[in-house]
């Protein structure tokens, strides 16, 4: 069965579930959007923000400035972006365990999954941890799903975040994205160990491009096989990405 039909029908499980369960007060619909809130995490949030509520506070100011410099980036390589969508594709949907046709990531559904997951515990971790570095209290902790988006929330007191200054809310709110960046570079560096470790001729080569995988029910299904090699095109050489 395609992966795509596994995430279909836990959408639907899932939706049904909330639904028989939504005068729990634990479980909260906003319009499509499912929140499983619960306050037992918030232990774990004061312990981390009770480390040093200096050093978070001190850490988000430094990170601040780059994550201005990370918004411009976006922001001027959306717009150039829009240059190339007529002409080649820019953006492409990337599902755990799904082939997309034309899409040059194919991401396994563990590994994509452990991925999602951690992204989103750092992220509201850090917005949670510097709500409570600033005494801005957590009303609760949870899970969403937008439609077939899967999130996370961390719920600030609403009042609180209003009476705090102008700073300490810049901080509450740019500590997810950096915490998403500091774990972006943590994970780069140790990538950049491990390949160095383990790289050699064999493995980084010029020779074509490897087939990871074959879209199911694709024109190259039956006649194209993981592991193949593909070295030209057309009789026209292929040795790497760009060439292909």
């Amino acid at each position: 069965m395609n992966a795509l039909y596994y995430y279909a029908i836990g959408f639907i499980i899932v939706y049904i579930i909330a639904f028989a369960l939504r005068k729990k007060p634990y479980i909260s619909f906003e319009g499509i959007v499912i929140m499983l809130k619960t306050d037992k995490l918030r232990g774990v949030i004061d312990r981390i923000a009770g480390i040093s509520h200096g050093f978070w506070k001190k850490f988000t100011n430094i990170l601040m400035p780059i994550g201005v410099f990370f918004i411009i980036v976006m922001v001027i390589s959306v717009i150039y972006s829009l240059q190339l969508m007529y002409t080649q594709p820019t953006v492409s949907l990337i599902l755990p365990g799904v082939d997309i046709p034309g899409s040059p990531l194919y991401i396994p559904f563990g590994t994509g999954l452990i991925a999602l997951a951690t992204v989103m515990i750092i992220h509201e971790g850090g917005h949670g941890v510097l709500a409570r570095a600033e005494n801005i209290s957590i009303d609760s902790v949870g899970l969403l799903l937008l439609a077939v988006i899967p999130g996370a929330f961390v719920e600030p007191n609403q009042q609180e975040v209003e009476k705090a200054n102008g700073i300490s809310k810049l901080r509450v709110y740019f500590a997810g994205p950096m915490a998403n960046i500091v774990l972006c570079v943590i994970a780069f560096v140790i990538m950049s160990g491990i390949s160095g470790f383990m790289a050699s001729e064999n493995l980084y080569t010029s020779d074509g491009m490897e087939i990871s995988s074959v879209v199911p029910s694709s024109p190259a299904e039956g006649v194209l096989k993981d592991g193949m090699i593909i070295t030209s095109i057309n009789n026209q050489t292929t040795n790497n990405y760009s060439s292909i």
